[in-house]
């Protein structure tokens, strides 16, 4: 039974409807007591049963001889049942003409559209989507600041540094230039209505906006890096206590003012000639400037060690700059605890594990350690397929994993990102997939479960680094410290506790940041120039120790604090072959031997989503 002819057995109820002339219920002022637009609804539905009814006694030839059999013809035509008695779901009964009729009682739903009701409940409608239309189109407009205007603004202001530079240059070598003038002017023009646009959302909030000027001030003024840094820092915490879910990173450069001149390539290298000889000219300074990279706070979350708090953000960007990041979290002194980026998560996905399943792809220990292991690839190869089937659940999500990368490369190749590559179609171990058309866009949803380890993985290292800076480093034998050079002891200790951490702390994580670990102990470039490298050889040294791996390739003992790269390789090999509990249980004797102590516990929190 539908509403209308709920409502209309309900008012017929209490009324007599007649037969052969005009009755009240034809008429919407009849039903007053019912939303406005219902009640046209409701007379017309009246008369379209009426007319029904009419129509069929014409035909048939029997009009009903009294009203109380019109009534009774009315009734079931509205789709009641005529019953003795009343029924479990309620409702009321009424004689007619010497019959019982049940009346339902009217649902809360049936009740909701009386003019008493539905209008306090369309206006609070109206008020709750204003609200979240008002939000909408806050987000809209913070998402254009952040993602657009800001990045925007730092190439307006190196922009008006070139021209300012070229000015100055001309003005020494006497020339004018009415072009030049010209476009100085709508360039500064334009950089302070971009900042009037930037500024805006925040006129409401104090705090926020006083930090974002002084932020786009500095980057005006081109102020040196470390101060631009120190205002992008006040800016997002400013960011983070409002409950703003944006970030701001800068990365700020200093060359000589020449570079920045906007003259062709070869003009300026003719200029950089001709200044050889001078040693004092202003184009030789150095000057500074800035690019912002902005980020949305997709989740926030805080840790618990010692009954102290670290807070972390996971952050994903919303810029379109050519700028490749690689680092997979930072924790920066004064920065708001530390930083997840969940974007370089998944591209660590899909261009550093994915890759070595295809018919020519490198492991990252070729990619970053320079070296061609080829066994060591094969075996990583079958680790990282185990590893994605487990995580995955099934072999057939692998193959749709696969063909995700392959559709992911062909969208890549297609937007000019990258050359296309030998990739496309041909698995190393899942075998020939069928070639498809390529999508306008690929859906990466299939990457979640291995994006969450590897955040939760990251999420540790990081909240090592922060816990270390309150409670300090755990003590690392002097032997293993003088291994490492002077400029680097500090960071390396750092990172040593980090990435034991971080991999003791998920397990699951194991088959992918060990080889990445490896990879930094390999990478011949950074030998003597980064701490990782002897984070990884402390590591690598320590477990080949545990694992007997130089007894098993017939060299003595030694306990060398340094790891060499047949070790790393090695150690490596060997500990993939082992369960992911007995990784975990080497990892955690490693630390122990290193440290003296147990890993430190860290209270997980829940992970809050924006």
């Amino acid at each position: 039974m539908s509403l209308l002819d709920r409502l209309l057995l309900k008012e017929i109820a209490a009324g007599r409807p007649a037969l052969y002339s005009t009755d009240p219920f034809e008429k919407p002022d009849f039903y007053r007591r019912w939303f406005l637009p219902l009640r046209y609804a409701l007379a017309r539905r009246y008369l379209k049963h009426k007319e029904a009814l009419l129509a069929f006694y014409r035909l048939s030839g029997k009009p009903p001889l009294s009203g109380e059999l019109f009534f009774a013809d009315l009734y079931h035509e509205l789709g009641g049942k005529q019953l003795k008695t009343n029924t479990f779901w309620g409702g009321s009964t009424i004689d007619r003409g010497g019959k019982t009729y049940f009346i339902p009682a009217l649902t809360i739903f049936d009740l909701l559209w009386q003019k008493k009701i539905i209008w306090p409940l369309f206006l609070l409608f109206l008020i709750i989507s204003a609200f979240f239309l008002h939000h909408t189109l806050i987000a809209r407009s913070l998402d254009a600041v952040f993602a657009h205007e800001l990045v925007n603004f730092c190439d307006l202001a190196h922009k008006e540094s070139g021209l300012n530079e070229t000015k100055a240059h001309l003005a020494l070598e006497k020339k004018a230039s009415s072009e030049l003038k010209a476009q100085l002017e709508e360039t500064e023009t334009l950089l302070k209505l971009t900042k009037e646009r930037i500024l805006k959302p925040f006129a409401t909030s104090e705090k926020i906006y006083w930090a974002m000027e002084a932020f786009l001030r500095a980057i005006e003024n081109h102020a040196e890096g470390a101060k631009v840094t120190e205002l992008g820092y006040n800016l997002n915490n400013e960011l983070e206590n409002s409950g703003i879910g944006y970030y701001v990173d800068n990365k700020s450069f200093s060359a000589p003012c020449l570079t920045m001149l906007p003259l062709p390539l070869e003009t300026r290298r003719e200029l950089a000639k001709s200044l050889t000889a001078t040693s004092d000219h202003p184009l030789k300074k150095l000057c500074h400037t800035t690019m912002v990279i902005p980020y949305r706070v997709a989740a926030r979350s805080v840790y618990t060690y010692d009954k102290r708090s670290y807070p972390l953000q996971y952050l994903y960007r919303i810029d379109r700059l050519p700028i490749a990041e690689g680092a997979l979290g930072l924790t920066v002194h004064g920065a708001y605890g530390a930083q997840i980026y969940e974007e370089r998560i998944r591209a660590y996905i899909l261009e550093v594990i994915l890759p070595l399943l295809s018919a020519d792809g490198a492991s990252i220990l070729n990619q970053l350690g320079g070296m061609s292991y080829p066994y060591t690839d094969d075996l990583l190869a079958k680790v990282y397929e185990e590893w994605l089937t487990k995580q995955l659940g099934a072999k057939e999500d692998l193959v749709k994993l696969f063909e995700l990368f392959n559709n992911w490369q062909k969208v890549r190749a297609d937007n000019d990102l990258i050359g296309e590559r030998k990739i496309l179609g041909a698995g190393h171990r899942l075998g020939t997939l069928e070639q498809k058309e390529t999508p306008k866009t690929v859906d990466l949803t299939l990457l979640k479960p291995l994006e969450d380890i590897l955040a939760k993985c990251t999420a540790y290292h990081e909240l090592t680094h922060l816990i270390n800076k309150d409670a300090g480093l755990p003590p690392l034998q002097d032997a293993l410290l003088k291994a490492i050079p002077a400029p680097y002891r500090r960071v390396a200790h750092d990172e040593l506790t980090a990435y034991l951490t971080g991999m003791i702390y998920t397990t699951e994580s194991i088959p992918v940041m060990l080889p990445h670990l490896a990879a930094f102990g390999l990478n011949q470039t950074r030998n003597g120039g980064e701490a990782e490298h002897y984070t990884a050889r402390i590591i690598f040294a320590t477990l080949a120790d545990f694992m007997g791996t130089e007894e098993a390739e017939g060299n003595t003992k030694e306990n060398k604090p340094l790891a060499d790269d047949q070790t790393i390789i090695t150690t490596l090999e060997r500990f993939l072959l082992l369960t992911p509990n007995e990784q975990g249980q080497f990892l955690q004797q490693c630390y122990l031997k290193l440290f003296g102590e147990k890993v430190r516990i860290i209270k997980a929190p829940t992970k809050i989503i924006l």
